[in-house]
């Protein structure tokens, strides 16, 4: 049997976000004599440890060398350009567009149709929020078109995502995939929370934490604010943050401006989370747009409160102890639900068992990405 070769497109680098994340648990699962991946990826490489794992096993990396900091339009222009090289000298059975922007998927999926890809898919992992501005709202509408007259499989992991990648209208189309992790993993583990919360000093502590890229749409200027209303609340609390991004130097800086730069830890990126989630006692995502984050659903999977923004869907609240506030409301308002949990005792120990069971354990993705993979009979011939 020939291995169907699939073209995976993604719009920034290689790096421990949740669309990677995502993308590396399929393919660790997909039965290697079936597929054959090449993955795309516009920005330098961020993390090589990351890459090496998707070399590991067997996927062929192209980088497309642009700055990560680069202009948007920019970008849109590279992505074109490049995928149309790619296309042009490989065939391709499979294109899996993951990104939430309507122009990428849209100029990627019409370079696919040209070629006559036989399977086209645009997949959203997350959902920006709609602007307002009747230009845009056009344009984004415009690319939606394209999107639904060029796909043959739309993909979201909720119905949130598949409204801002391919339009209301149109979003019942999609195949709503979860945001899946490896449960156990995840589980509360009291060891790890005793050895690396003394590594950190974090012994005594109230751990208000948050795993995530450090960029303006995670909000977390807005977390630093929302602990430091904790903090003179708490004189325990100390806010952990885990990840790297472009506003990192910036929030470092903005935490000394507030003289809390000896309570908030800046842990940098990891591939461990699991352990940073059992040091945790609230986590906390007052996110400005997001889809269905995995780090929220990780976050329950190891028993932790959750305070979400409202710009984050409800469908992942997997866990009675969610809440879910406007980002409208002060940064008081946020710290006292926060601390609210303090005092709270809860059983972690069992909480991956409800994600496992509200299906978002890894071992749903293969047969549904083995479904979205297969040719539909209205499609064959890639028209």
């Amino acid at each position: 049997m020939n291995k169907k070769r699939v073209l995976l497109i993604t719009a920034s680098s290689i790096k421990r976000d949740g669309v990677l994340s995502f993308l590396e648990k399929w393919i660790s699962q997909a039965q290697e004599h079936l597929y054959s991946f090449t993955l795309y990826h516009p920005c330098r490489c961020v993390d090589e440890s990351f890459a090496d794992q998707f070399k590991e096993k067997g996927v062929t990396l192209i980088c497309g060398g642009l700055d990560q900091d680069v202009k948007r339009i920019k970008k849109f222009i590279k992505i074109n350009i490049d995928v149309k090289k790619i296309l042009e000298r490989n065939d391709f059975d499979i294109i899996h567009v993951n990104t939430g922007s309507s122009a990428i998927v849209a100029l990627t999926l019409r370079q696919a149709k040209k070629r006559n890809v036989s399977v086209r898919i645009g997949h959203s992992h997350g959902a920006r929020p709609f602007s307002g501005n009747k230009l845009k709202t056009l344009i984004i509408s415009f690319f939606q078109a394209i999107i639904n007259q060029c796909a043959t499989k739309k993909v979201a992991c909720s119905v949130n995502a598949a409204e801002a990648l391919f339009g209301v209208n149109r979003a019942q189309d999609a195949i709503i995939v979860k945001n899946a992790i490896k449960t156990d993993k995840f589980a509360f583990s009291p060891e790890n929370r005793a050895i690396k919360r003394r590594e950190l000093g974090l012994e005594g502590c109230f751990v208000i934490g948050q795993i995530a890229r450090l960029s303006p749409e995670k909000n977390q200027r807005f977390l630093i604010d929302v602990f430091m209303q904790a903090y003179h609340r708490d004189s325990t609390a100390r806010l952990l943050l885990v990840g790297d991004g472009a506003l990192a130097e910036e929030l470092m800086e903005y935490a000394k401006q507030l003289n809390l730069e000896k309570y908030v830890i800046f842990a940098g990126t990891t591939d461990i989370p699991q352990i940073f989630y059992s040091v945790m006692d609230v986590f906390i995502l007052p996110s400005i747009y997001e889809g269905l984050p995995i780090v929220g659903v990780e976050a329950q999977a190891s028993g932790l409160p959750c305070v979400f923004s409202d710009a984050v869907t409800t469908e992942v609240k997997l866990t009675e102890n969610c809440r879910f506030l406007p980002l409208n409301v002060s940064a008081q308002t946020w710290a006292e639900v926060v601390l609210s949990y303090k005092d709270i005792k809860l059983t972690r120990d069992t909480a991956w068992h409800t994600v496992r069971d509200s299906g978002y354990d890894v071992s749903t993705i293969p047969k549904m990405m083995e479904d979205i993979y297969q040719v539909d009979e209205c499609c064959k011939g890639g028209v």
